[in-house]
């Protein structure tokens, strides 16, 4: 029986399958970014926004699709190749390419498909500003988003050419220049936000609204920062500067934003973006780990040909458990920072506010399927709930 499954699979199924579908994973996902950032709004000047049901459906399927290539697939041909290990160890004669040409060819996807992301998205957020016009202020020029680009491709070129060099001495050195890369990049792009240019006016209406709440609150963010962006929403950046974008400040009243501005206070007084980057980045060091120890123990091997499909199904397979990890974390802090705002009588407010960003940004009010485990957020659904819940029981004093 094992000699047949073998006479049948060899010819369909080889290690050529695994590092193709390897490859093909890389621009399925950046697609699948450009979609769920996509802003939606009916054609015309007004802010109206399309049918939430509508939306709700086109989600799922997204939400499918990217289950079935960026979760399912990769596990299923994962554990093929375990499987053809096991059963038929001398096979030999379906020799995929090598190690060195499967990362080069890797990286060159990754940028190409990184280029044609931002190509793709530029392109579309020109035809929805010509659209809307009120959001002509929210289009982010081309020249900073291929500075901010440009550090993590060359320390990705970095990390992989360091997979290539032979002498360990030199590929522990550009291992390390490489990561060194990837911090610096993160943080010229922190101070990009941050700069001085972007800083919003306090006389301003919504500015004003915003210093009664800053005041109330008892703590001044560093900078606050009004970012062009068409993705409608606030953050807090580690440094302690709060960023309210363009496209938030049109679609929402000056009291939203501001209970939105609250909700980032209760994040830059228990310093969690510094919290959260970093948690990010130690739940991951085990993985790379784990793809070292594999590469180091596949090369030289007679399985080196299973290797580089089996680590990288394996990794996207594994990348899960960090992400489960850290949204386990994160989502109880975004319920601790609701809960803040409502404090402050913005409950309603920030309610509202959520539900337009939501709308806006084409996300159904809840969650579905592994979301509900993974996204670092709550769905709007259960932060609603809590929010109404939390004015019902304390009332809305005044700010």
């Amino acid at each position: 029986m094992p000699a047949l499954w073998r006479n049948l699979a060899t010819p369909m199924l080889d290690v050529w399958i695994g590092d193709c579908l390897l490859l093909l994973a890389i621009p399925t996902y950046m697609a699948f970014v450009i979609q769920r950032i996509r802003p939606s709004l009916l054609p015309g000047d007004g802010i109206q926004f399309e049918n939430t049901g509508r939306l709700q459906a086109e989600y799922e399927k997204r939400y499918r699709m990217r289950l079935l290539f960026l979760r399912l697939a990769p596990a299923l041909i994962a554990i093929y190749f375990l499987i053809r290990i096991v059963l038929w160890p001398g096979d030999r004669d379906a020799d995929g390419p090598s190690l060195v040409s499967l990362l080069i060819a890797v990286f060159t996807v990754y940028v190409a498909s990184m280029v044609g992301t931002v190509v793709v998205r530029i392109r579309q957020e020109r035809v929805f500003v010509l659209a809307h016009p009120l959001f002509q202020d929210s289009f982010l020029p081309v020249r900073p988003r291929v500075l901010a680009a440009l550090p993590w491709a060359l320390s990705l070129g970095v990390l992989i050419a360091s997979l290539l060099v032979e002498d360990m001495g030199a590929r522990l050195a550009l291992l390390g220049l490489g990561v060194v890369g990837m911090v610096i990049g993160s943080k010229l792009r922190y101070r990009q936000i941050s700069h001085s240019r972007f800083e919003l006016p306090w006389d301003e209406p919504m500015g004003s609204r915003i210093a009664e709440v800053v005041e109330q609150f008892g703590l001044t963010p560093k900078k606050l920062v009004l970012l062009p962006s068409l993705v409608a929403n606030a953050a807090a950046m580690p440094d302690g500067t709060v960023v309210v974008t363009s496209a938030l400040r049109t679609l929402a009243t000056p009291a939203e934003v501001a209970s939105v501005v609250a909700h980032e206070l209760s994040h830059v007084r228990d310093s969690e973006a510094k919290k959260w980057r970093w948690l990010r980045v130690i739940s991951f060091i085990p993985l790379g780990a784990l793809a070292g120890l594999g590469i180091g123990i596949g090369e030289g091997t007679p399985f080196e040909a299973f290797v580089p499909p089996l680590i990288g199904f394996g990794l996207m397979t594994l990348a899960i458990l960090p992400i489960w990890f850290v949204s386990h974390r994160t989502r109880p802090a975004e319920f601790k920072c609701d809960a803040d705002a409502a404090r402050l009588g913005l409950g309603l407010e920030l309610a509202s506010c959520l539900n337009k960003i939501t709308r806006f940004m084409g996300q159904p009010s809840h969650w579905v399927g592994i979301d509900r485990h993974l996204l670092t957020h709550p769905s709007l659904e259960d932060r609603t709930a809590r929010l109404v819940a939390a004015v019902g029981e304390s009332g809305r004093p005044s700010v």
